[in-house]
């Protein structure tokens, strides 16, 4: 076990060999590179109040959490895989970049919560309950593909000013994309498909927005869902236009909201 407090400008890499858990605490400008940590029952790499460093290939399984940070700001996650943990990689902070990262059979893949962090790029696969979750404002989830997951592909809960664009979730078990109490979001140019394997167990839907109100919803594909396309409750004020809804088995569903836009 690793614990480095005050590092700057320094590397980090294979030259450590097996690591079980490595900790940094307020820390600036260092890098891990080609790390390998198992089986910490908290997490593996944990980043507290450190700014502007980058983990890059990073394999992390087995742990509470693969990749950690807290508090951080202004970080690179990149081209890390996880699998086996509780949470594959989470970031609390702002204006961190998680991108093109690996996350596999981890209870949840990536948890964003902040504001400014981008999303972008990333395979969350096979996780067994949410794929990529997000809280925050003004946020980014782009590009990324989130299939398979044992309940959620993406999921917003309590965000705000955050754009969804050009992700895919496809088979997941329960909802494609879920926003919660989450208004003024802009969900666009999805590939939504295949979703809600356990639609008559509860009310899935390739888009499902619960208690959120004022989001832009346009030019997303939503196909094949087992039971909604998209399904509004509770929710008012959302525009829901341009999207292309074929071969749901019930293309839109809306119970207790207003001033919605459909068209």
């Amino acid at each position: 076990i690793y614990y480095v407090k005050n590092a700057t400008n320094q590397t980090f890499d294979s030259n450590l060999g097996s690591v079980g858990a490595f900790y940094c605490i307020n820390c600036s400008g260092v890098a891990f590179k080609n790390l390998s940590i198992q089986s910490n029952t908290e997490a593996g790499l944990y980043l507290y109040k450190t700014s502007n460093s980058t983990i890059e290939s990073v394999a992390s399984w087995g742990s509470g959490t693969g990749i950690r940070l807290k508090y951080s700001d202004g970080n690179t996650i990149k081209k890390n895989s996880t699998v086996n943990n509780g949470t594959g990689i989470y970031v609390g902070g702002n204006s961190n970049t998680i991108i093109g990262n690996g996350t596999d059979s981890n209870t949840t893949g990536i948890s964003v919560d902040g504001t400014y962090n981008k999303v972008a790029s990333n395979n969350a696969l096979s996780n067994y309950s949410d794929g990529i979750t997000l809280s925050g404002a003004y946020n980014e989830v782009s590009g990324n593909t989130s299939n398979n997951n044992g309940s959620n592909g993406i999921k917003l809960l309590e965000a705000e000013h955050s754009s969804i664009t050009s992700n895919s979730t496809q088979d997941n078990s329960s909802v494609g994309i879920y926003l919660g109490s989450s208004s003024n979001n802009l969900v666009t140019g999805n590939q939504v498909t295949a979703n809600g394997a356990n639609a008559w167990n509860g009310n899935y839907a390739g888009l499902f927005l619960f208690s959120s109100n004022d989001n832009n919803v346009t030019s997303n594909t939503v196909s094949n869902n087992q039971r909604f396309g998209v399904y509004l409750y509770q929710s008012d004020g959302n525009d829901v236009h341009s999207n292309q809804f074929l071969n749901n088995y019930i293309q839109a569903y809306v119970v207790q909201s207003n001033r919605n836009i459909f068209n």
